[in-house]
């Protein structure tokens, strides 16, 4: 059984967790912190996610090394 996850999806994963992070100080400091913010914050690292999959998967070129 295979277990390694896509590096891609690690750091996306890791930058979603602390942009939560950074939302959550921000809200406490400002003191105004709402639900959609977290909400557009995983749609986004959703998207990227994505993105980086798609673009692993069907990328043409690749760099060899001599």
């Amino acid at each position: 059984m295979n277990t390694r996850i896509n590096p891609n999806i690690a750091i996306y994963m890791v930058m979603t967790i602390a942009l939560m992070l950074t939302l959550s100080v921000q809200g406490v400091i400002s003191g105004n912190l709402k639900a959609e913010q977290f909400l557009y914050a995983i749609g986004v690292s959703i998207a990227f996610s994505v993105w980086a999959m798609i673009d692993a998967k069907f990328r043409q070129n690749s760099i060899d090394s001599k």
